[in-house]
């Protein structure tokens, strides 16, 4: 007996439904098993099909178009090999339960799946809201399981579905939940294909006279922005356009890094935003953590200030950190040694960057990071040298580049104590130090940043000077970093220091605290390196 290999097609079609107002259109996702010799014979039936449905006694329905999405081959071994065709991808269900394939276009499954569908890449997002005016919010439409709940969902919906589904290629529709303020009904919609947006605001427009409500709506899909080739090398230029395919408004374009609220984007030093009939682009002069994160440009239309069309966009850098460098001992002693073994930490900010480390010399380094408080890690390395009688200092260096191969790297110079070396003794945590050197030590857990004491004198023993704050009370630096931050977006200028210095003055001041700005001693910026 001869074998046959079956296919499973899944098949988008849009029905067109009579009625007495405007047709509808409703989109169905049907699945076939055929044998592969009919494979030709099919697709070519299919292309000039047209069908009439009926739906219930008074009403049909016409499939106006027909189209295959996905082709799936049922192997012998009892797996699916699926495949989206061109112009479509993998749906969201699909992107959930099996990440393997969301960003191919073939996807093997255990057994048939009805769901392993692709959707349209012209798909189009409604998420909103609609405010029922003058109606109470009674605690039983805050319970999903209560009657009057069901009741208060199947009616609007029924109301959202029979005007929203006259637009074209109408997939879905759904109220999400309901919440107080009169009453707020919030709902999500599909269509798997973009539509005009004077038809949907007068549509939507409809609703809101029929129905006394307000509509609050974000619309994705309509709007879009090119995806550019990501990760951008450190401390480059970068241009981000959005574009619209009918009259909309001029844009605003905000920022948001990780969870942060969301900032609008100015004119400035570092960033411009240029617009025109067509489009919309933010020009990005260098690109820095600083904006590391996701670019929304929002359209509206001259007709309705209530439905806003957005794209977005995330932007991965690959970073260069800022390092700090620090050694224990800070001044190693060959009084009495052979040898001396130096314990050295190359401390960065902690992100998402994959850095590769490494240290000059035959430094025994550690490539993977030891967390550390305040959002920070470290990469240590243990030294080992030996104690030569006009060994005056120990040079060390450590190395990071990041996933583009971009480099940047600190050196530290550490002293080293002879027999005859000047020193001032441990004092009050203080560590023993070298005559003419600087010692540091970090500030107590309530703050951040470092102390500083010079170590002075000739002969015998030392002369410990004044101890030089540059901490930092921990609340202030988290005020002072969200400040910075609000003052980059807004201007464009990412001068850190001078920024940081400027508001810290103006906060300290208002606050009457006696912390000095954060001190930049040992650390090692990125910003001219590639």
């Amino acid at each position: 007996m001869k074998s046959c290999t079956e296919f499973i097609l899944i098949l988008l079609g849009l029905f067109f439904k009579a009625s007495s107002g405007e047709k509808s259109t409703q989109v169905y996702y049907i699945e076939v098993h055929i044998e592969a010799g009919a494979y030709n014979h099919f697709t070519d039936l299919i292309s000039t099909l047209t069908l009439d449905v009926n739906e219930s006694v008074n009403s049909s329905a016409t499939v106006q178009n027909i189209s295959i999405t996905t082709e799936c081959n049922r192997l012998n071994t009892g797996t699916v090999n699926c495949s989206c065709n061109s112009g479509y991808s993998w749906s969201e269900e699909v992107c959930q339960n099996y990440s393997q394939c969301c960003n191919q276009n073939e996807c093997m499954f255990n057994d048939p799946n009805p769901r392993a569908m692709c959707l349209s890449n012209n798909k189009v997002f409604v998420n909103g809201s609609f405010t029922v005016l003058g109606k109470p919010f009674t605690s039983s439409l805050a319970d999903p399981g209560s009657q009057q709940y069901k009741e208060f969902v199947q009616t609007y919906t029924s109301r959202l579905e029979s005007v929203y589904s006259t637009l074209g290629w109408f997939d879905s529709l759904k109220i999400t939940g309901l919440r107080k303020g009169s009453v707020i009904g919030d709902f999500v919609m599909l269509l798997t294909a973009p539509f005009e947006v004077a038809q949907f605001e007068r549509t939507t427009t409809h609703l809101e006279k029929n129905n006394s409500a307000g509509f609050n709506i974000i619309v994705t899909g309509i709007t879009s922005i090119p995806q550019i080739q990501q990760p951008i090398p450190y401390n480059n230029n970068v241009s981000i356009t959005c574009c619209k395919p009918e009259k909309l408004n001029k844009p605003t374009w905000s920022f948001q890094k990780d969870a942060q609220p969301s900032q609008d984007i100015t004119n400035g030093t570092e960033a411009s935003v240029i617009s025109n009939s067509q489009n919309s682009t933010v020009y990005i002069s260098k690109t820095t953590e600083v904006w590391k994160g996701t670019f929304t440009c929002d359209y509206k239309s001259d007709q309705s200030d209530s439905i806003t069309y957005r794209a977005s966009l995330y932007l991965d850098i690959a970073l260069l950190p800022q390092i700090f460098i620090v050694s224990e001992p800070q001044f190693p002693s060959c009084k009495g040694q052979t040898n001396l073994d130096i314990t050295v930490q190359c401390i960065i900010p902690n992100t998402t960057e994959n850095y590769t480390v490494t240290w000059s010399g035959n430094e025994q380094g550690n490539n993977k990071p030891e967390p550390l408080q305040n959002g920070l890690i470290s990469y240590q390395a243990l030294i080992s040298a030996s104690c030569e009688k006009y060994l005056e200092r120990v040079d060390v260096t450590c190395e990071f580049v990041n996933r583009l191969n971009q480099k940047t790297n600190t050196t530290l110079h550490i002293p080293v104590i002879q027999e005859n070396s000047t020193v001032c003794k441990p004092h009050n945590g203080w560590p023993l130090a070298k005559a003419n050197f600087t010692a540091i030590k970090f500030c107590d857990p309530n703050a951040v940043g470092l102390q500083k004491r010079s170590c002075t004198g000739y002969g015998i023993s030392g002369n410990w000077g004044n101890v030089i704050s540059e901490c930092v009370n921990r609340d202030l630096r988290d005020l002072l970093n969200d400040a910075m931050g609000f003052f980059i977006l807004l201007t464009g200028c990412f001068g850190e220091k001078k920024v940081r210095d400027a508001l810290l003055k103006c906060f300290g001041q208002q606050h009457s605290m006696n912390y000095k700005s954060e001190s930049t001693i040992g650390l090692t910026s990125p910003a001219n390196r590639k």
